[in-house]
C-alpha cells in the first residue's frame, strides 16, 4: 500500500538572486489502503457476474482516480485487473498484441496491464512506444537528465487518447537513474503543458505507474540542487514537482513561466 503527504514550496528559476521559498506541509496522511479495499471489493462483485462481455463496462464505470491509484499501489488489485481483462478478452474476442518499442527508444521491455479491457469487441489492441515527433519542453531548472517518449494505444487502427479504464505500465528503468529523484512528466497533447508528475513505484529496475491517457510521457530526475534546498534559505525537497491530488497516487502539475513554480506532492510504498 501507499501514504502520500502533501507539501507546496515556490522555486526560483534564479535562485542567486530570488529565493526559493519555504516549504509548507499539509496536515493530512492519504492511505490508500481504504481505497484499494474498496476497488477491490468492486471487482469482486464484478468477476462473479454470469456475462464477461459486460466486464469492461462494469469497471469502467468504477471510480476512475480510485481504480487508477489502487492498481499502482496494491498488486492484488492490479492482479485482479489483470484477470477480468484477460475473461473479457476471451468472452469479447479481443486480441491483445505483444507490445511495439521502437529501437531508438533505449527500452528493451515494457508490459502493460488493462489493454483488452480498453477495446471494443472483436477487435485488436496494441501498445506502442516510439520518440516523439515533437519533443515536450521541460523545465530544466527542475529536472535533468530527460528521455522523452510517446506512448500510443491502438484499437483496430484507431488511435486511443483517453482510456476508459486506467492501464498499470511496467517499463525498464534506464541505466544510471537515481531511482530516489526519478518522476515521470506526462504533458498534454500540445506538448508545451504540463498534465502530471508521476512518482511510480520502483521495483527490481522497473518503474510501475497508471495512466489515464497518453501523449509524451518524459523520464527525469528531480535536479539535486532544488531537492537538497541549496539556496541561503536551506531547507529540503519532501516530493515531486506539481500538487499532488491525493486520490490518484500521482503529482498533477502545470505549465512554468516566469521567476518561480511550485514544488510539492511525496509518496512511500510499503
Amino acid at each position: 500500500e501507499a501514504k502520500y503527504t502533501f507539501s507546496a514550496r515556490v522555486i526560483s528559476n534564479t535562485p542567486s538572486t530570488i529565493f526559493h521559498g519555504d516549504y509548507v506541509y499539509g496536515s493530512d496522511v492519504y492511505d490508500t489502503s481504504d481505497v484499494s479495499n474498496e476497488i477491490s471489493n468492486a471487482l469482486n462483485s464484478i468477476a462473479s457476474s454470469s456475462d464477461a462481455t459486460q466486464i469492461a463496462s462494469s469497471v469502467a464505470e468504477l471510480d476512475k482516480s480510485k481504480l487508477a491509484t489502487s492498481m499502482q499501489a496494491n498488486d492484488d488489485v492490479a492482479d485482479q485487473i489483470a484477470e477480468l481483462d484477460s475473461q473479457y478478452a476471451a468472452a469479447a474476442n479481443v486480441t491483445v498484441e505483444e507490445p511495439f518499442i521502437a529501437e531508438d527508444t533505449g527500452i528493451s521491455d515494457v508490459s502493460v496491464t488493462g489493454m483488452a479491457l480498453n477495446a471494443d469487441p472483436d477487435t485488436s489492441i496494441s501498445f506502442h512506444v516510439s520518440k516523439p515527433e515533437r519533443e515536450a519542453v521541460v523545465d530544466e531548472t527542475a529536472y535533468k537528465n530527460a528521455i522523452q517518449f510517446s506512448f500510443k494505444v491502438s484499437n483496430d487502427g484507431n488511435n486511443v487518447s483517453t482510456l476508459k479504464v486506467p492501464m498499470l505500465i511496467r517499463i525498464e528503468l534506464p541505466a544510471d537513474y537515481d531511482e530516489t529523484h526519478f518522476r515521470i512528466l506526462h504533458y498534454n497533447s500540445d506538448n508545451k503543458t504540463l498534465k502530471e508528475v508521476i512518482i511510480p513505484r520502483i521495483e527490481n529496475g522497473y518503474a510501475i505507474f497508471t495512466v489515464t491517457s497518453f501523449s509524451t510521457f518524459v523520464f527525469v530526475e528531480e535536479n539535486s540542487d532544488i531537492d537538497s534546498g541549496n539556496n541561503s534559505q536551506g531547507g529540503s525537497n519532501n516530493g515531486s514537482n506539481g500538487s499532488n491530488n491525493g486520490s490518484n497516487g500521482s503529482s498533477n502539475g502545470g505549465s512554468h513561466s516566469g521567476s518561480s513554480s511550485s514544488s510539492g506532492g511525496s509518496g512511500s510504498y510499503n
